[in-house]
């Protein structure tokens, strides 16, 4: 009986031993593909105990302020397209010709002086003339800048007139979100990590097994006014290391305000 019970409490002492030596937290690898991108350095990676989406979509569904809604703007975000400045050198190189050709008749004009006046006056018709033709280019000029980038600034200033509107309202709606997180995090018993992504697009944390949200934004370098979104949820689980990758699959396109 007693050798029973040497046994016994052996075997509890092994048992302790063992769940002692297990990690207490574990490395996860982030790899962040950012479309358009061949790797993006120092772009800020977050870690929640909780999700912080569903936690804002309740707060907002049960606020008595709607959302301002902006989906015809939005499918604008969506369409844009870059000015192509390809074509605008074939435009500004005859400006610029003329534009020279001005200088440097202004220059031989105050170098002769109003003495050597049949020399001047020749100067001076063809500077004359130069300025017309400068005048004219720099409309031809205008017009095709504008042509290009008139339709960025008014949707610019469209994009950030929207922006402020929903910004304030996250602010009333939203309001108690903060306190929430916090309680959040609390009742988790985890805190939130965060992580630059490296050279090769990768990022390193130590987390605690349970539940995780990973949260991420690129910017997307075809278009000004749309980003990618991540919030992916996974799984640390116990003996192993784990890595998650955040590509254009489980990516969600959004307004960038």
């Amino acid at each position: 009986m007693r050798t029973l019970k040497l046994f016994t409490v052996g075997v509890a002492l092994l048992a302790i031993g063992s769940v002692a030596c297990i990690p207490s937290d574990y490395d996860v690898e982030v790899s962040l593909l950012c479309p358009g991108y061949q790797s993006v350095p120092g772009v800020e990676i977050t870690t929640l105990p909780f999700d912080r989406d569903a936690l804002r979509d309740s707060i907002a569904a049960a606020s008595e302020m709607p959302r301002p809604q902006f989906q015809d703007l939005v499918s604008e975000f969506k369409t844009f397209e870059q000015a192509d400045f390809t074509g605008l050198e074939a435009t500004l190189a005859p400006w610029q010709a003329i534009y020279d050709s001005v200088q440097l008749l202004a220059e031989s004009l105050n170098a002769l002086g109003p003495d050597s006046s049949t020399q001047y006056a020749r100067a001076y018709n063809r500077l004359r003339d130069q300025y017309q033709r400068l005048a004219q280019t720099t409309v031809q000029r205008d017009a095709a800048i504008s042509d290009l980038v008139g339709n960025a600034k008014e949707l610019a200033l469209s994009a950030a007139a929207a922006a402020d509107s929903l910004r304030a309202w996250e602010g009333a709606a939203l309001s108690t979100f903060p306190q929430l997180a916090d309680s959040a995090i609390a009742l988790s018993g985890r805190g939130i990590h965060r992580a630059k992504t490296d050279r090769n697009g990768v990022a390193e944390f130590t987390l605690v097994p349970g539940h995780w949200w990973i949260v991420a934004r690129c910017s997307d370098p075809a278009n000004p006014f749309i980003e990618r979104y991540w919030n992916v949820s996974t799984t640390v689980r116990l003996f192993g290391a784990k890595s998650v990758v955040l590509d254009e699959n489980n990516a969600i396109e959004s307004w960038r305000y």
